[in-house]
Order: C-alpha cells, then sequence, then structure tokens
C-alpha cells in the first residue's frame, strides 16, 4: 500500500475502516508516520462485540502500541482465562488448566469497554475518529488518484489510500480490488450476553461443549455476566427455526453444560448474529488498499487468537505483506482438522462432517500429506454431484462449486480451476479430487 501524501481534494493521507484492535493499531500506527488518519467504525461503540476471550500475548501488543495503559483497568480487572472447561469428544466436562502459559493468564473482558477505551485513546493519539455513520466503503479511485470513501448514510470523504479492518469478508475494499475473499466454510455464530447471579455459580475460565450442529462457549464477563456463543453453518440454522432467539434457545436443548450454567440468568438484550467463518484475500494489499486483521485472514473462535492477529496485522501495516499467505492458511487448516478429529460422537452430522476429513463412508482420518498421489494430469474427470457434507472437509464450498461449473475438463484443468476458487497447494488439491473420485462425486471418464 502507497502511504504518501497526495494533493487535495484528499482530506486524509489514509482512512481506516473498522474500529476494532487491528483498525486501531494501523490506524495509531499510520498516524505515528506522519499520516492524516481517520479511523471509520460503522456501528456505536455500545453495540456488542464478539471476541471476549483475550489470551496473554494481548498485553505484550497493545504495550508495544502504547496503549496498555488504556485499558489497563478493563483488562486486569476483568475474570482471568486460566481455565478450560471442555465436553468435547465425550459427554462430561474436563479441565484443562492455562496457567501454565510463559506470559501468565489471558482475560474475559467486556470488548464494548475496552474497544471504547482504545477508541478514546486512539483519538488522543491524534486519530480523527467517527463511528456510528454505518458501513464504509472504499470507491474506485479518480483520475488524482484520491480515494473516495461513503457511508450509506451519505458522508463521503476523499482520501490517498484506505485500510480494510471490517473484519470477515473485507467489505470495505470490495470496489477497490481485484481478490476476492476466500470463505473456506459456511460457519455463523449466535452470541447472548446474560445476567443475574444464576442458580449456581458460573465457575472460572471458559467453558467449551460440542453440540450435534456445532459448539458451545460461555465465558464470565464479570461476577454476574456471562457470554454465551453458539457457533454453526449457516445452512443449518433453518432447522433449528426463524429468528436468531428462537435458534439459540432449540440449540440450548443439546447443550446441558452450558444450560447448567446460565440457569437463573436472563438473557439482556436481543440474539446478535455474526460471520465466523475461516477465510482469507489470496492478496492482503493492492494499489491504494490494504487489509489487516480478520479482514486479511480469519479463523476459528476456538483459537481465541483473533485480538492477538488483529494487534499484529494492525502494528505491521507499513510492513510488506507476508508471500506466505497460503501457506499460513493451510498450516491453520490442518491445526483445526486436528482439534476437530478429537470429536467423534456425530460422524454423520454435516457441521462435523465438513471439518473431519475421512476416507469415503467410513470415520478413518486422512491426512493430505501421507495420501499417495496417483491421479494422472491428464486423466479426465467428470463431476457427478451432488457434493455431500465430509466433500467440504477437503475443498471449500467455492471450490466445489467451480468444479461443478467445470462438469469434465482434464484434471490439471480441475486443479487450476480450485486455485482460482481457493488457492492452496497442488497435492492437497489433487489428494481432494481424489476423494471426491473415490467417493463417487467425480468420475473419470474412460
Amino acid at each position: 500500500m502507497s502511504v504518501g501524501r497526495v494533493a487535495a481534494p484528499a482530506h486524509f493521507d489514509a482512512a481506516v475502516l473498522g474500529g476494532g484492535p487491528a483498525g486501531i493499531a494501523a490506524a495509531v500506527t499510520l498516524r505515528r508516520a506522519g499520516l492524516r488518519v481517520t479511523l471509520l467504525e460503522r456501528a456505536p461503540l455500545h453495540t456488542p462485540r464478539v471476541g471476549e476471550s483475550l489470551s496473554p500475548e494481548v498485553r505484550p501488543l497493545l504495550e508495544q502500541l502504547g496503549a496498555w495503559d488504556a485499558v489497563r483497568a478493563f483488562v486486569e480487572g476483568a475474570p482471568e482465562f486460566t481455565l478450560v472447561r471442555s465436553a468435547w469428544g465425550a459427554a462430561e466436562l474436563l479441565e484443562r488448566p492455562s496457567v501454565l502459559h510463559p506470559l501468565g493468564a489471558g482475560w474475559h473482558v467486556d470488548r464494548v469497554a475496552v474497544d471504547s477505551a482504545l477508541t478514546a485513546w486512539c483519538r488522543d493519539q491524534g486519530v480523527e475518529v467517527r463511528t456510528g455513520d454505518g458501513r464504509w466503503f472504499a470507491r474506485s479511485p479518480d483520475a488524482a488518484r484520491s480515494i473516495e470513501v461513503g457511508a450509506r448514510g451519505g458522508a463521503s470523504l476523499r482520501v490517498g489510500s484506505v485500510v480494510d479492518a471490517t473484519g470477515r469478508g473485507a467489505t470495505g475494499t470490495s470496489a477497490v480490488r481485484s481478490v476476492p475473499w476466500l470463505a473456506h466454510d459456511r460457519q455463523v455464530a449466535l452470541l447472548g450476553l446474560f445476567e443475574g447471579s444464576g442458580s449456581t455459580p458460573a465457575g472460572p475460565g471458559l467453558v467449551l461443549e460440542a453440540h450435534p450442529q456445532g459448539f458451545w462457549y460461555t465465558a464470565p464477563l464479570s461476577e454476574d455476566r456471562l457470554v454465551a456463543v453458539f457457533v454453526t453453518d449457516a445452512d443449518l440454522l433453518p432447522s433449528l427455526g426463524q429468528g436468531p432467539a428462537v435458534r439459540f434457545r432449540r440449540a440450548l436443548g443439546d447443550a446441558s453444560h452450558t444450560r447448567a450454567r446460565l440457569a437463573g440468568r436472563h438473557l439482556a438484550g436481543k440474539v446478535q448474529g455474526f460471520r465466523s467463518e475461516s477465510g482469507r484475500l489470496p492478496v492482503a494489499a493492492g494499489p491504494g488498499w490494504r487489509a489487516v486483521g480478520d479482514a486479511a485472514m480469519s479463523t476459528d473462535p476456538l483459537g481465541g487468537m483473533g485480538v492477538t492477529r488483529g494487534l499484529t496485522s494492525g502494528l505491521a501495516v507499513l510492513a510488506t505483506p507476508s508471500a506466505a499467505a497460503a501457506e499460513v492458511f493451510s498450516d491453520y487448516l490442518d491445526q483445526r482438522t486436528r482439534v476437530y478429529w478429537q470429536e467423534p460422537r456425530w460422524p454423520r452430522s454435516a457441521f462435523w462432517a465438513r471439518r473431519r476429513p475421512c476416507a469415503p463412508r467410513t470415520d478413518e482420518t486422512l491426512d493430505w500429506r501421507s495420501v499417495a498421489v496417483e491421479l494422472p494430469p491428464d486423466a479426465v474427470l467428470r463431476w457427478r454431484g451432488p457434493a455431500e457434507p465430509a466433500a467440504e472437509a477437503w475443498l471449500s464450498p467455492a471450490a466445489l462449486a467451480a468444479l461443478e461449473a467445470l462438469g469434465e475438463a482434464a484434471a490439471q484443468t480441475c486443479v487450476r480451476a480450485v486455485n482460482e476458487a481457493a488457492p492452496m497447494s497442488a497435492r492437497r488439491v489433487v489428494v481432494a479430487l481424489q476423494w471426491l473420485l473415490a467417493a463417487g462425486i467425480m468420475e473419470e471418464r474412460a
């Protein structure tokens, strides 16, 4: 991204779209480089936000940014993240302490309070901050090479460059970049905030509970407040009824540990829905724009590293983006697979089948790195379909759609089509094609 100053009519050298930790870190980093910066956050600061569990790595990153003192009271006064209790792979809750982390404990924080404090601090650093105008979008550059940034409410600005910190989908820069957002799955999350003393003490730490159609996690925000999140796939939600609140309550029916933790507490406000898919931009920067945080790459909330990754990428906004993004995402998918392989109870559930690469029609786990590559590059493959949910453990919905649209082609053409939809290593794609052949979703022409 070019960060040089531009001539009038640009009001700012850079606009940062999105006021989460990634956007704030990027905005302050650019301001300290001598640029005139505006931070544009679509929502009012009191809007509920996800990402309430902070890993211990957050503190040194905030100290590097210079913002630790601004949020210290909201973080150090929050419940410590020292324990995970999980019903994952078995019906009973098992405890896993996190006190052995070399940086100490993490925290379960009120993200509204933390982000509000960070926003006020950002203003103090000389960044102009605007909130509550709705979504902001960058539009095509004009002849003067400035970029128009507009909000749905009608406001607009001229800027020299744009940093997209709008999160999954990178919606803020879709009109000024040629690369698409690549969603690897269909994941969404429903969030509810609960208040009250409860029938029994909530206990410390995170409670994680696998569910036939996803998983739940709950975490304390204070002595009398809990956050509860249900994670599933978007196409599975209709089976739970109509509307976020109804779906949330029905999903609780198969989550005994989560129900027990919420018992006696009341829902404060509406159930909120959020995107939660793993995905990325194949290229995270271009002429006049750059993506940071979840707008560059998003991962499953099971990892709990969203804020850490956001701060890291925001601090590095002036550095050249890594050329190894595909490899990083591939490694992440392997890590995610190892976690989901630990839960074998619902192998035929669409949610779990999509995340546990197994041999066709069996529960035998497979690793793409150890499967023998036997498919000749000139073999002609024909799509038969339809793609069963287990196919998405190997290829994203977009990649499968690309193969279906291709119809019939040589294997090497199929590999190219997949890599246009969701770039990954050739070996990984070939193994996926072999799986589709073995499953009968594709066939080799005689």
